[in-house]
């Protein structure tokens, strides 16, 4: 649990000190238009079932966002994981999804959140009790857009795996995910 705790504060310094220069910035893109971004990174469980699992995993997010507002988008993510040391897989898609971005510039803070479903293989888990579940990810991180009209983040999440009550338990995979990324 300490080291959870220490990694996410690492997380967080790490985000908090690319945020610092916000101020006085100029937004260089279209405002309106679609955007395709893939992401990827590596999580961790965060003991909150009967089990604790101590499971770590890699992860790939492709996403589309249309914007909506200036500073919304409504979003379409998918999730591509593989766990391990316990070998397993979980894919999914997250329809249901948005984006506020904080600030308008080339650095720009946001946060995220997104509901959808999943398969998965790890179904010997006490916190997963079926193939098919629910999807639930929030969490905040930077945009930085580069002088060559590209763009990168980086992003902590909040991932919860959950039948949603429909069989067995329903403790739920809680995991937390360091997310790197750029818009294609």
């Amino acid at each position: 649990m300490r080291r959870s705790i220490a990694r996410l504060l690492l997380v967080a310094s790490a985000i908090g000190t690319c945020a610092l220069r916000l101020e006085g910035q100029d937004f260089s893109g279209d405002p309106r238009q679609s955007e395709w971004r893939i992401g990827g990174g590596f999580g961790w469980t965060i003991g909150t079932g009967p089990s604790d699992p101590d499971l770590q995993y890699v992860a790939l997010f492709p996403e589309l966002a249309w914007p909506v507002k200036p500073h919304i988008a409504y979003t379409v993510t998918g999730h591509f994981s593989r766990w391990f040391p316990r070998q397993g897989w979980i894919a999914g898609v997250l329809p249901a999804g948005g984006r506020l971005d904080l600030l308008r510039g080339r650095t720009a803070p946001y946060f995220e959140a997104a509901a959808g479903v999943a398969w998965t293989d790890l179904t010997e888990l006490d916190e997963i009790d079926r193939r098919f579940n629910f999807l639930a990810q929030w969490g905040a991180g930077v945009r930085r857009r580069t002088s060559g009209g590209g763009e990168w983040f980086g992003e902590l999440r909040y991932f919860h795996v959950s039948n949603f009550g429909t069989a067995g338990n329903n403790w739920g995979l809680n995991t937390l995910i360091v997310v790197m990324g750029t818009r294609l």
